[in-house]
């Protein structure tokens, strides 16, 4: 299990790192690292120190494809993937990360940071679908989507 929480804390700080650096390169906003918790996951503070927290996931189309791509599948060769399901994944954790949130113990805003881990479906494919994504609005003041688009480069697009 080490491993798997290893990996875990691997890909959360990748998804920080791209969030800070988007964050700063597209919005001009600086946010550093204050603290690594288990929940939320991040506190960045800005540049007047105003702190947020950031809870962070990643969605894959399935578990199978999450274990292909981490090389813990036996299997050589993978079904076709439809969009609906990768949305209905998408809403799975959307959910999961508000009942989450229901639990937090915060004097400052929550945000919610989702990592789109599959390879294949990216901005173009899913980016007409957000607006009915069924988002836990109460909890987290904004949500957004960090996710490749047929290329090497990220986008963060705002959710919520």
């Amino acid at each position: 299990m080490k491993d798997h929480n290893e990996e875990k804390l691997r890909l959360e700080e990748d998804a920080i790192e791209l969030f800070i650096h988007i964050s700063r390169t597209d919005r001009g906003l600086n946010y550093r690292v204050v603290a690594k918790q288990e929940s939320p996951d991040y506190v960045l503070a800005d540049e007047s120190e105003n702190m947020i927290g950031v809870e962070v996931t990643h969605i894959f189309y399935d578990s199978e494809e999450a274990k292909m791509l981490f090389g813990r599948s036996d299997k050589k060769t993978y079904e076709l993937e439809k969009l609906d399901n990768f949305i209905k994944e998408l809403n799975i954790a959307l959910k999961k990360k508000g009942e989450k949130g229901n639990n937090y113990k915060f004097d400052y805003p929550l945000f919610l940071l989702i990592k789109n881990a599959s390879p294949f479906w990216g901005l173009s494919d899913i980016e007409h679908y957000l607006n009915n994504l069924q988002v836990p609005t109460d909890i987290y003041r904004e949500i957004w989507l960090l996710t490749k688009d047929n290329s090497s480069k990220w986008y963060l697009v705002k959710i919520y």
